[in-house]
Formats: C-alpha cells, sequence, structure tokens
C-alpha cells in the first residue's frame, strides 16, 4: 500500500505508520517529517530588441521613426508611403 500527504504550508508535521499483518499482530512508527517551503517561481523572461511576439525596443523605434517620416511628408502635402510594395 501506498499513502500520499499534501500539506497546505511548511512547517513540521507528526507522522504515524501502524502495520497489521494476516494474523493480528500491529506495529506502529511515529516520525517527525519535516516539509519546506516551496521554491520561488523563475522570474519573467527579460524584454528583448524585437523578437517573440510583443514588440521590442527597435520595432517601437522603427515605428516612430516612419511615423515621424509620414508627418513630415504630409506637412509637405506629399502623401507617400513609407514602405513601398513590390
Amino acid at each position: 500500500a501506498t499513502a500520499f500527504a499534501t500539506p497546505a504550508a511548511a512547517g513540521t508535521f507528526s507522522v504515524s505508520l501502524t502495520v497489521t499483518d494476516n494474523t493480528g499482530a500491529r506495529s506502529t512508527a511515529n516520525r517527525s517529517v519535516t516539509v519546506a517551503a516551496a521554491p520561488a517561481p523563475p522570474p519573467p523572461p527579460a524584454a528583448d530588441d524585437g523578437g517573440g511576439g510583443a514588440l521590442g525596443l527597435g520595432w517601437l523605434a522603427l515605428l516612430c521613426v516612419a511615423l515621424l517620416a509620414l508627418r513630415a511628408t504630409a506637412e509637405q502635402g506629399q502623401r507617400r508611403p513609407c514602405v513601398r510594395a513590390e
């Protein structure tokens, strides 16, 4: 047989095990068990410069430059796309 117990918090607990054989003989063992606190979760991943799903600083800088260029051409009356599709 196997027994499991999951404590709700870290601490020291008393554990008692009693076994009985098929003739009715019994034996008991008592132990003290210390359970440590769960480890802290790992820190979140560091921000990168544009890879992955989130926009990084590199993409943000490129977007700002493109918007400034678009604004400058619009102020001059020349509406041109920043990126030309081929």
